[in-house]
């Protein structure tokens, strides 16, 4: 499965239209650490990049260092935008109202473990497997990307998937005014201890001590999942492994996975120093 372009189409990706990907970033509670990264990574970028749109998300806009106003502008300035509901987010649930309140084409997709929303109950969603097994991933895949195409194909018809629409709201309208200077410097500096600290989060919930390589074919061992064998090692700190217990393909970051030769050496030490403390309490 391909989640980046190609070299091939590096040329073509500034004529690609954008479509700007509202979902969560953070991890979330219920879900398994990086999950939304791998959605991301594997199933929505892959979408859009079948659908001709280039995917732009929230944290790529963040790593260009550019304010948070930018976001918004993002939000309404994208061709196109897919939102995933999965975990009633709150910021997410923000993004889309302004989305909406431009009545711009937005496809939605969520989770099966994720009830539909009331208050936006009467939009068209498109629902995908959390499990990320990957016989269900290229299924999810095709699913969003035709969801994209005819969302942005009916655009300007009476059929779009439009909140506006529906209770017959006269949508907002862009307004072009300056920003004092003054303001964009306090914006800039927010913006900077945001990412500053959404990094010292990220690297406290992801530090592992790694001084080892996994390679295809390796049994490893992962906290929700068991015990495995890795069947292929991906881009972006995936791999696909085989697991036992449930006899599936499953998509995980590398960094969750332990080789279960470290992991036996690890329990046999462990036992080596009770053994030791039990001896000089005995002595």
């Amino acid at each position: 499965m391909t989640n980046i372009l190609a070299d091939s189409d590096e040329e073509n990706v500034q004529s690609l239209k954008t479509c700007f990907v509202i979902m969560p970033i953070a991890d979330a509670d219920g879900y398994e650490q990086g999950h939304f990264k791998r959605v991301y990574d594997y199933i929505i970028r892959e979408a859009c990049k079948r659908a001709g749109f280039k995917a732009i998300r929230a944290d790529d806009v963040l790593q260009t260092n550019v304010i948070v106003v930018d976001i918004i502008k993002q939000i309404l300035d994208c061709d196109m935008a897919i939102c995933d509901l999965s975990g009633r987010n709150p910021n997410v649930l923000y993004e889309l109202g302004i989305r909406q309140a431009f009545d711009k084409p937005v496809t939605l997709i969520k989770d099966n473990l994720t009830q539909r929303i009331f208050d936006i109950s009467v939009l068209r969603d498109v629902e995908y497997s959390s499990s990320l097994r990957i016989d269900t991933v290229e299924r999810d895949i095709t699913a969003i990307e035709k969801s994209l195409k005819a969302t942005y194909e009916n655009r300007d018809s009476g059929d779009l998937n439009s909140l506006m629409k529906f209770v017959g709201i006269k949508p907002a309208t862009e307004k072009v005014s300056e920003i004092a200077h003054d303001t964009l410097v306090i914006l800039e500096a927010i913006n900077n201890i945001s990412t500053k600290v959404n990094k010292l989060e990220q690297i406290n919930n992801n530090y592992i001590v790694k001084d080892f390589d996994l390679i295809r074919g390796q049994n490893v061992s992962h906290k929700i999942h068991g015990l495995g064998k890795i069947t292929k090692i991906l881009e972006n700190g995936g791999c696909i492994v085989h697991f036992t217990r449930d006899n599936e393909l499953v998509i995980v970051e590398q960094n969750s996975l332990v080789p279960t030769n470290r992991l036996l050496t690890k329990i046999i030490k462990n036992k080596e120093a009770l053994i030791n403390d039990t001896v000089e309490i005995i002595e």
